[in-house]
């Protein structure tokens, strides 16, 4: 086993993508833009696939006939972990190796662990993990991921331009907001992806622990004022146990951007579930219907940094009032 440290997290997909064998990579319907952005740039095909509606990850009914198609081999299965929600895919994750494809496990949205030791992979090839903007924990830049000793990785470096990356954020953006496909053709004149040396290791690591019980203590405080006054909310819903609450505290609600009106006009702020990116890449917006029931429902509240007891209380009011 190695641990990888890169300056993000789609840095080491984008140089896995480069040294694994032919093939396209499967991802999840409702995977972050940056994820297929980085397959682009690594010259990698890639698939959607719609998700489960139980545990809100890869649709394992999808995923075994797509790997059952013997034509069209794959070369490795991002199981992404949605909301940072950690169910034992173990079993899953055997039957893909027995197809040939490598298991990647994208746990960016769970609770970091620096040591390999730490935690159970589940038999995955890849364990990722972020400590990037909006993380839970939040350092402010980094990814790094467990690797078994068997894994191939690139050390490709390529150039990178800090106001690339805030236009390719800005352009994914714009397309998300007029519900149209992204032109592959002109990602290539943009230099994005950070593959720049990201410093030392051990001194990362050390900053993550120090800063870990205190950010899920702050978080266990704002998550307890939003259970009090929505947990119906929160829980009648599809699939939306506490599980899914480690990152934001998420609600699914009918008219979901009325909600998230109201709590920007109290001066508050709140998001909505990400735009299924198999339609921002070309796919149909009904391809994967799951995925889009959660683009169109659900409402991440905030329970980081960036937000306060008080934020809470208003917010969960607002959101209790017009639910």
């Amino acid at each position: 086993m190695k641990t990888v440290f890169e300056a993000r997290a789609s840095t080491i997909l984008f140089r896995l993508a480069r040294a694994l064998p032919p093939g396209p990579i499967l991802l999840p319907a409702n995977v972050c833009p940056v994820v297929p952005l980085a397959m682009v740039l690594a010259g990698r095909p890639f698939e959607h696939l719609d998700l489960d509606p139980e545990t809100l990850a890869m649709c394992p009914t999808l995923l075994r006939e797509r790997l059952a198609d013997d034509e069209r081999p794959v070369a490795a299965v991002l199981y992404v972990r949605t909301y940072g929600a950690v169910d034992n895919a173990s079993a899953l994750f055997s039957e893909i190796h027995v197809s040939g494809a490598l298991v990647i496990d994208d746990r960016c949205l769970a609770r970091p662990e620096p040591d390999p030791e730490s935690y159970d992979d589940q038999g995955a090839d890849v364990v990722l993990f972020s400590t990037g903007y909006s993380k839970p924990v939040d350092l402010g830049f980094g990814g790094f991921a467990h690797f078994h000793d068997q894994v191939p990785y690139s050390d490709v470096t390529l150039e990178y331009h800090a106001e690339d990356l805030d236009q390719i954020t800005e352009l994914y953006k714009r397309h998300i907001g007029s519900r149209t496909s992204m032109p592959l053709e002109s990602l290539a004149d943009f230099s994005w992806l950070d593959t720049r040396d990201p410093g030392c290791w051990a001194e990362h690591r050390r900053r993550l622990l120090a800063k870990r019980s205190e950010a899920e203590e702050h978080r266990a405080r704002l998550n307890a004022i939003y259970q009090g006054r929505l947990g119906n909310v929160a829980l009648d819903s599809e699939a939306l146990d506490l599980s899914f609450h480690g990152w934001r505290f998420q609600v699914r609600v009918p008219q979901r951007d009325t909600v998230l009106e109201a709590i920007f006009k109290a001066g508050h702020f709140a998001s909505a579930h990400y735009y299924p990116s198999s339609a921002l890449f070309g796919d149909s917006l009904d391809a994967a219907p799951v995925a889009k029931a959660l683009a169109d429902d659900v409402l991440n509240l905030f329970n980081d940094f960036h937000f306060d007891e008080t934020a809470a209380k208003s917010v969960a009011e607002i959101v209790g009032d017009n639910t």
